[in-house]
């Protein structure tokens, strides 16, 4: 037994290993399919792209869902060019699928964002902080300014009131159209600083008991703001002298 086992096993090794025939000329020809249908993926990216991008100003998750809607656009094109889904194997047409997306991706992120565009509006820092300070009868020279709750502030003739806040944009703030709604009257805030960390980071001030005096009681109050892409923002709050 022991004897035709071994016979079995150097016969078996005596057989040459038969490797599967290579059709070069199929081979070709499918690469080439692959290639053609890659690049009518990227054109037809192009043009989603677009539509992605008109779209985005509007409603960017409609732009995005648009975007893969195209995927099955592209087979819809590789067939006016005489592509059949049946000429390539899936492993490639996933890979086309990979093209398309990424490079639509891509693209309508870049179109999408600044300095090209700027569809995002000023966004106002937390809220406003109040301080105060008191000048007693009128003759200190230096005047220091401590941060007061919003709904504490104290009124007087010697209490000096102001707020500040900060404004946001991924461009720029238009300065001129930082305003305070309050009491009937639209007044302007001031710019009055830089955050030299962050240059999109933008202080603006305004006295409070210069503009409006001392008023027992809670007062509403609206803060609006706009970039120079016209892009509008609000914040309302209250303000209590106690």
């Amino acid at each position: 037994m022991a004897k035709k086992r071994r016979q079995k096993d150097e016969q078996r090794d005596d057989e040459e290993y038969q490797f599967p025939e290579f059709d070069e000329k199929e081979f070709i020809q499918e690469e080439m399919l692959t290639a053609k249908a890659t690049f009518i993926a990227a054109g037809v990216s192009l043009l989603f792209v677009m539509i992605s991008f008109f779209i985005t100003e509007w409603n960017w998750r409609l732009a995005f869902a648009v975007g893969l809607g195209g995927i099955g656009a592209i087979f819809f094109v590789v067939r006016m060019f005489g592509i059949e889904f049946d000429d390539l194997p899936k492993k490639n047409w996933v890979g086309v699928g990979a093209v398309y997306f990424f490079t639509w991706l891509a693209v309508w992120i870049i179109l999408s964002s600044p300095p090209i565009t700027d569809n995002s509006e000023p966004l106002f820092w937390n809220a406003p902080e109040f301080y105060q300070a008191n000048e007693g009868d009128g003759n200190n020279t230096t005047i220091e300014w401590t941060t007061v709750g919003a709904n504490r502030l104290v009124s007087g003739d010697s209490y000096m009131t102001k707020m500040r806040v900060r404004v946001v944009d991924n461009q720029a703030v238009d300065e001129d159209s930082v305003i305070m709604d309050i009491s009937g009257r639209s007044v302007p805030l001031t710019r009055i600083e830089v955050d030299e960390d962050d240059r999109d980071v933008v202080y603006y001030e305004m006295n409070i008991s210069n503009e409006f005096g001392y008023i027992n009681g809670t007062h509403s109050y609206t803060l609006r703001a706009m970039d120079i892409e016209g892009n509008r923002a609000s914040y309302s709050g209250t303000f209590s002298y106690l």
